[in-house]
């Protein structure tokens, strides 16, 4: 369960291509590539071990209501809002429910700080006016996080793919799902770092992460057991309009590079701070708890 308001979330334009002109944005229209967004969820999933295997089975369901607000404040012009005031734009809001399967497979030897193994899943989330969303369409996700460690060292990888069909309303578009959490981009802490927040949308999305991973020091305050991370990161993604196209996987990539370091008390609790940039942006800053992936 779930309730999130943003009074000026961004907004650049859907596909891989699309601009950004820091002119645009002026003391009469200072939100020029922002909007409001509205999100009230509940979801619940259930994972099941197939036999006395690795691999679980996923099933979930979810009701979720989205609203967007077109000129945040009220104030200037904005992107969306000339968008949307085309014919046939998306609405402006309604009920985005579903349900959803899926297989997992997970191989690693912990759940939190993971240094060796495996973590697949292939999910398909179907939303349906049967369930009461306003629209009918259908989203599939396929995301591959590898582990490798040599003594102190981690090799992270994270490889994503998803398609999402016509019919998605745009306050829905920017979702990107997972067995754990719902996520959100391309572009910002949680996908590109470096890259604009949400910067890239499409019903097609591509995500690639590799991180390297140092454990440097293990200390201890008041008796309680403390260890330091340093990391280094490489990010890159691309969206399609319409669908992801298997030839394209690797051109025209937007991409973030950067460092962060992680300071953990025992091995299940770790405050992170990385800084990203990339050749859009300057140095962007994300603080947070635990690992990207």
């Amino acid at each position: 369960m779930g309730s999130e308001k943003q009074l000026a979330s961004p907004y650049y334009g859907v596909g891989n291509a699309s601009a950004y002109d820091e002119d645009l944005v002026t003391a009469q229209n200072p939100y020029y590539y922002r909007y409001g967004r509205t999100r009230r969820s509940i979801a619940a999933n259930l994972q099941r071990p197939v036999g006395s295997s690795p691999l679980r089975f996923l099933v979930g369901v979810g009701v979720n209501y989205g609203s967007i607000e077109r000129v945040p404040y009220g104030e200037g012009i904005t992107l969306l809002g000339q968008e949307l005031g085309e014919a046939g734009a998306t609405a402006d809001e309604g009920w985005v429910n579903y349900a959803r399967v899926g297989l997992v497979y997970d191989t690693r030897d912990r759940e939190t700080a993971p240094r060796r193994g495996t973590w697949s899943e292939f999910l398909i989330q179907r939303f349906d006016k049967a369930l009461g969303s306003s629209e009918s369409f259908t989203r599939w996700t396929a995301t591959d996080r590898r582990y490798v460690s040599a003594g102190p060292v981690t090799l992270a990888n994270r490889f994503f793919v998803q398609g999402t069909a016509e019919g998605v309303p745009l306050f829905e578009l920017h979702r990107i799902q997972t067995s754990f959490k719902q996520q959100e981009g391309l572009g910002g802490a949680q996908s590109i770092r470096g890259v604009r927040k949400n910067r890239i949308v499409g019903r097609g999305m591509m995500l690639w992460n590799a991180e390297v991973r140092l454990r440097a020091l293990d200390f201890g305050i008041a008796g309680k057991p403390f260890h330091l991370v340093l990391s280094a990161f490489a990010d890159a993604g691309r969206v399609w309009v319409e669908g992801p196209q298997l030839d394209e996987l690797l051109s025209d990539l937007h991409r973030g590079y950067g460092g962060g370091l992680r300071i953990g008390m025992g091995e299940n609790f770790m405050v992170a701070c990385d800084a990203g940039t990339s050749a859009e942006t300057g140095m962007q800053l994300y603080i947070g708890l635990g690992y990207l992936y």
